[in-house]
């Protein structure tokens, strides 16, 4: 079982999280789409994915969300603390993602690999980013350093 937490906040319905890929049809990635919370992952043969899509909480409003994803084989789950938790796939059916690419947080670079990958795989995801304030732990997976942010809309400095 694979954990990432973080908080975010942000004024904007659709943009990426994160974003990360390897070979042909092997990434994961965290989005907000038309105001859901999108959690994605696949390794070329299978997909996991879940969709927070509640109507008692509203992403887009500026107030801070503290996020969960667990990636449990095939299985896909986000869990927003005090709203809620919501699961979909098969814990049983084994899928490992091996990703190789730089961890894009925030946006995808233009005319960037990932853009490539993006559009060779047909991948339904959105190029710019929608990071407010943001902060982020990734157990088990690697430390993450964070060098540039694409496509980002930082409004000014908030302090917390």
């Amino acid at each position: 079982m694979k954990t990432i937490t973080f908080g975010f906040r942000t004024q904007m319905h659709t943009g990426i999280i994160f974003f990360v890929h390897g070979g042909t049809g092997i990434y994961i990635y965290c989005a907000l789409i038309k105001g859901a919370l999108h959690f994605e992952f696949g390794n070329g043969l299978l997909v996991g994915s879940v969709t927070y899509n509640r109507p008692d909480v509203n992403f887009c409003n500026s107030q801070w969300y503290y996020i969960t994803l667990v990636k449990n084989n095939q299985q896909a789950t986000i869990s927003v603390k005090d709203y809620g938790t919501e699961t979909s796939g098969n814990p049983d059916m084994a899928l490992n993602v091996l990703t190789s690419s730089e961890f894009l947080l925030g946006g995808i670079p233009p005319n960037s690999e990932a853009q490539t990958f993006i559009v060779n795989n047909k991948l339904s995801i959105p190029l710019a980013g929608l990071i407010q304030i943001f902060y982020f732990h990734w157990y088990q997976y690697f430390k993450l350093t964070v060098n540039q942010m694409f496509n980002v809309f930082i409004p000014g400095p908030t302090f917390i």
